[in-house]
């Protein structure tokens, strides 16, 4: 008689390889789990470290520099620089130096934002306006060296450069430092080499670059710059898909010069300037009497006269092409102000 149930003969190696697949399907699912639970832990590590960049006025493409980087650091060393900003500061600090994709000027402001010290907003107008802890570019012929002042005195500033070296022949010769405010925006001074020292030199200033200024009526559009983390007081990504920023503001100035611009905005305004870090602006420079040329920039925004609606942009970024764009046309400007063409008749 036949039994009502048989299980079917399997050979050992038949239950070998039934285990091993078992085995391996744990393996891959715990693998999967692990990775999963790390890049979790790694976006909640990465969101504080964003806010905390967002604060310090970075831009959303140095914000993705960094994260670029910042993201493949293990998970426990990205935990303590989440949680200690001294630790993310020192970690920053150390890969904007020995970044080989940045130029001096990339690695200047970001420097600057990082130190954050009490000369944020304030301008610089000749060699006596710069502290010992600026961030400083060296420039010198065609060649550019980060460098940071270490002493400043009797129009003379001691930098260290830390990073390259220049020659001995430097010396004696002109040169044009460049330094970054984050609240006033960027600086140039010229002047000589007067000294190559062991890992720094001595500078000489003759004074910084005058500001080419001229009041004009300009198109502006204005518009918030939407990145996660550039609004205070909001903390998840839920708060800020609801948060409605203003349309494009479309303005004119009244006053423009090679370091931003005035315009008036309707009151309601005021009450943004609160909640966002940078903003973005386009501007259309006249080329004859039928085109025009935009510009770029981003900046910060901020009240000049309260009682006249009178709001100052400050240039925070600007493309090198889209600035000497807009050098030029204030010189055009400003001399035919200067030198106009003799009345006909």
């Amino acid at each position: 008689m036949k039994p009502f149930f048989q299980w079917p003969e399997v050979d050992l190696s038949t239950i070998f390889i039934a285990i091993f697949v078992l085995c391996l399907l744990i393996l891959t699912y715990y693998l999967l789990f692990r990775i999963t639970k790390k890049k979790e832990a790694q976006e909640a590590y990465w969101r504080v470290i964003e806010k905390w960049l967002h604060k310090r006025r970075f831009t959303s493409e140095e914000i993705k520099t960094i994260k670029n980087w910042l993201i493949a650091l293990p998970n426990q060393e990205l935990a303590e620089a989440a949680s200690d900003k001294m630790t993310l500061n020192k970690i920053l600090k150390s890969y904007i130096i020995e970044s080989q994709t940045m130029n001096p000027e990339q690695q200047l402001k970001m420097l600057e934002k990082l130190a954050f010290h009490a000369a944020a907003a304030r301008e610089i107008h000749n060699i006596e306006e710069v502290y010992p802890g600026d961030y400083v570019s060296v420039d010198w012929q065609d060649h550019h060296f980060l460098g940071i002042v270490v002493k400043e005195e009797n129009s003379r500033a001691a930098i260290r450069i830390l990073k390259g070296s220049l020659p001995k022949h430097a010396e004696g010769q002109e040169a044009t430092l460049h330094f970054f405010r984050p609240f006033a925006g960027g600086f140039r001074i010229s002047g000589k080499i007067e000294n190559i020292l062991n890992g720094g030199l001595i500078f000489l200033g003759d004074g910084a670059q005058k500001e080419l200024e001229t009041t004009v009526s300009l198109p502006v559009a204005l518009t918030v710059e939407l990145s996660y983390g550039g609004y205070i007081g909001l903390d998840n990504k839920d708060t800020l898909d609801n948060f409605n920023p203003p349309k494009p503001i479309r303005v004119e100035t009244i006053q423009i010069s090679s370091r931003g611009f005035v315009v008036n905005l309707e009151k309601e305004y005021l009450n943004w300037l609160g909640h966002s870090h940078i903003w973005e602006a386009k501007i259309a420079l006249p080329v004859d009497n039928v085109s025009v040329q935009w510009i770029e920039t981003k900046g910060y925004l901020g009240v000049l006269n309260k009682a006249k609606l009178q709001f100052l942009f400050r240039f925070l970024e600007i493309h090198k092409d889209d600035k000497e764009k807009l050098r030029k046309y204030l010189l055009r400007l400003l001399d035919k102000k200067l030198n106009p063409p003799p009345k006909k008749g």
